[in-house]
This record gives C-alpha cells, sequence and structure tokens, in this order.
C-alpha cells in the first residue's frame, strides 16, 4: 500500500503580489516496504517595488529508505538519502504593458550528485 500526504499547497499567481508572500509544506510518503519520503518546502516572494519581484524557495528530501526492489544481498546496509533544492528568480514587468520577464536559477544537490538550472521567460 501506497500512502502519499499532501500538507500545504501553493499556487503562485500570474501577476505578483504587492504585500510579501510566505508559504510553508510538508509531504510525507510511506508504503510497505517500509520507504518514507518527508518533503518540507518554503518559499518566500517579495515585491521590491511595482515592477520587481524576488523569490525564493527552498525543498529538503529526506529519504529513509530504498524500495526492496533496490536493496539486495549485495547490498544488505541501510539505505538514506536527503536532497536540498534551492531556487532564486527575479520578475520584472516592463512599464506601459503586459509584459513580464523572469530570470531564476535553481540548484540542489545530493551526496553524489548535483544539479544547476537556469530560466527565463517572457
Amino acid at each position: 500500500m501506497t500512502v502519499l500526504l499532501v500538507g500545504i499547497a501553493h499556487v503562485a499567481a500570474a501577476e505578483p503580489a504587492d504585500e510579501p508572500q510566505a508559504t510553508a509544506g510538508l509531504r510525507v510518503y510511506a508504503d510497505d516496504d517500509h520507504v518514507t519520503v518527508v518533503s518540507p518546502s518554503a518559499s518566500v516572494q517579495v515585491a521590491t517595488s511595482p515592477h520587481t519581484m524576488l523569490a525564493a524557495d527552498t525543498t529538503v528530501d529526506a529519504v529513509s529508505a530504498a524500495s526492496v526492489d533496490v536493496v539486495t544481498s549485495a547490498s544488505p546496509r541501510p539505505v538514506s538519502e536527503q536532497r536540498v533544492e534551492l531556487g532564486i528568480a527575479a520578475t520584472y514587468r516592463v512599464p506601459q504593458g503586459p509584459t513580464w520577464l523572469t530570470l531564476g536559477a535553481r540548484g540542489s544537490h545530493e551526496h553524489d550528485y548535483d544539479a544547476l538550472r537556469a530560466r527565463l521567460a517572457v
């Protein structure tokens, strides 16, 4: 049996809000192979002017074990893993128009893997 519990969910609006916004959430996944994944997350958005907004977010995935399909007699040690992901973005609204420009980056780190992605949106 697989269980997925979702804490607080937040959908970002297309247009930045005037007031700072902060959200937090917690996702928990558990299955009958004794695998548990706990993923707390948080985000914040701040309008720095009528035309600009800064946003940052983070998520941590903590995995308690590998599924029975992964753990074999060749690897009897317990498996645990943690991934940390951070994202930042700046959005600029072009004056006298409905055009928004967003530039951002997202990075994640695990003990054996690092990733970095860039984002550009119009």
